[in-house]
């Protein structure tokens, strides 16, 4: 920062920015109404020799105070901590929460914890071909969609991206139908995160077994609500609802 404050008889208060990190010596000479000076930021070089006056009130932010008065303390008495609304550096915004996924009654649904928060989405289907080549005709499909998405709202940062794959397996009804609108397949939502795997879009009381690749049983879980979940320390375990399997790598 220059002198270009020097002189201003009228000069009462002086805001510094956070980018301001040295100011001119006598930068602020002559200014006898200058009363007080708001730092947003860590202390700018040569500030003890910027010409404000000894009488003047400086408000810093606290994680700075003790830096500020360390170093003008022999030559300023008023040093403060600013307050919140008043000054100090620009806090950033709260992240909005990881937004959850899940599936249910033939739709995939975000949910975040933030108010008012509206959801940005990827999906990937390894499926997904154009103009493909097959020598033998056989096609080998995932039945997976994997999903990624993250939540926005205003006064939030966008949160981290919550993933998850949904899996499309076979229809496990509870009671024999000939409704001709029962659909043969359901979607099954799989996430994980810290070593927890959790399913979602199953029955009520479902029960889901859980083993390792060797056939191991690490437990099971009844589904609450539409989910079940464990907790497990490998890296890919086995989900298995009735005769139907899934193969989930843990995050």
């Amino acid at each position: 920062m220059s002198n270009r404050y020097s002189n201003c008889s009228g000069l009462t208060s002086v805001t510094i920015p956070s980018s301001v990190t040295s100011l001119g010596e006598w930068c602020f000479e002559d200014c006898p109404k200058l009363e007080k000076a708001i730092f947003l930021g860590k202390l700018p070089q040569n500030t003890i020799s910027c010409g404000l006056q000894s009488t003047c009130i400086f408000y810093v932010p606290k994680a700075y105070l003790q830096d500020y008065k360390d170093a003008l303390g022999s030559k300023y008495s008023y040093i403060y901590a600013s307050k919140d609304s008043e000054s100090g550096e620009q806090k950033p915004n709260e992240r909005c929460a990881v937004p959850t996924i899940s599936y249910t009654d033939g739709k995939l649904t975000f949910a975040s914890a933030t108010p008012n928060a509206e959801y940005h989405y990827t999906i990937t289907d390894t499926d997904m071909a154009s103009d493909a080549y097959s020598k033998d005709g056989v096609v080998k499909l995932s039945a997976a969609y994997n999903i990624s998405a993250y939540a926005t709202a205003d006064g939030y940062e966008p949160s981290d991206n919550a993933t998850a794959t949904l899996y499309w397996v076979e229809a496990n009804l509870q009671n024999t139908t000939t409704n001709i609108n029962q659909t043969a397949t359901r979607g099954i939502i799989v996430t994980s995160n810290d070593g927890i795997v959790t399913l979602s879009g199953l029955n009520n009381d479902e029960t889901v077994r859980f083993y390792t690749v060797d056939g191991k049983q690490l437990g099971a879980a009844k589904a609450v609500n539409g989910a079940a979940s464990q907790a497990v320390s490998e890296s890919i375990v086995i989900a298995k609802m009735g005769n139907q399997t899934i193969k989930i790598a843990v995050k």
